[in-house]
């Protein structure tokens, strides 16, 4: 499981689609109605808005922003990532911008070092943004990067994430990766104690992680057990399946 698919809920809506930048009303009433149309799932629509907005107003920076979203929810992630490019080089001191960039960045395998640095920049023109730091500790964990640990901190001291189930599990990831068993499989084991009754798949990938690394097999069979006699996994068959076989093959 990925920390993304746990914590990064946020949507970019309050912070990219203001108005105030527009000097017609027309233009303010599509602005509106496209953010409508995006908070409706028509991207298409919003796209489309946007480009026209954008052709009149090439200096209005949340248009742009707003057209690279609907590219990337429309599948066109090329066209997405090269706009944020554009508008991330045009306004470097534009949190939205660089934040967008970066978060674009890192969906590419072989950008990951790049978006790093995207996101650290955005990280100092708004140090108290949870999303920028979820995604820091996603990235830093893969990338092994020296200052993992200090980002893993700093969203540790938000309150909303103190006890966050995921958030033990990052800890737990990076640890992982350093080969330490120990501090591993003590943050997985609190993962999925807070929170593997809520999100069962969250006690199988401590698990799973356990067991790939050979940290513990009685930690690993403990975890197995407890995702198996989670009545919510029943909704994964085929993981309750997986599950069993490991349990069988540790005992």
């Amino acid at each position: 499981m990925n920390i993304n698919q746990v914590l990064l809920s946020a949507s970019l809506f309050c912070s990219v689609f203001l108005c105030g930048c527009m000097e017609k009303k027309s233009d303010t009433d599509k602005m509106s109605h496209a953010v409508s149309l995006a908070k409706q799932g028509n991207w298409k629509g919003t796209g489309e808005l946007m480009l026209e907005i954008s052709q009149k107003n090439p200096d209005a920076l949340q248009p742009v922003l707003l057209q690279a979203i609907a590219y990337e929810k429309t599948g066109d992630f090329d066209k997405a990532l090269d706009l944020a490019r554009q508008v991330a080089a045009n306004s470097p001191d534009n949190f939205i911008a660089q934040y967008t960039f970066g978060r674009l960045s890192a969906k590419v395998p072989l950008r990951r070092s790049e978006a790093f640095s995207i996101l650290e920049k955005a990280h100092t023109l708004k140090k108290d943004d949870a999303n920028t730091l979820i995604l820091l500790c996603n990235l830093g964990t893969q990338l092994k990067h020296p200052r993992t640990l200090n980002y893993l901190t700093q969203l540790r001291m938000n309150s909303k994430y103190t006890h966050s189930p995921a958030l033990y599990y990052q800890y737990a990831l990076y640890y992982a990766a350093r080969n330490n068993g120990k501090q591993a499989v003590l943050f997985m084991r609190q993962a999925a104690r807070r929170g593997g009754l809520q999100n069962p798949e969250l006690a199988l990938n401590a698990a799973r992680c356990i067991d790939r690394n050979n940290f513990s097999a009685r930690e690993a069979l403990n975890l197995y057990r407890f995702f198996v006699n989670n009545p919510a996994s029943k909704k994964y068959p085929s993981l309750v399946k997986e599950a069993k076989q490991r349990i069988a093959a540790l005992q």
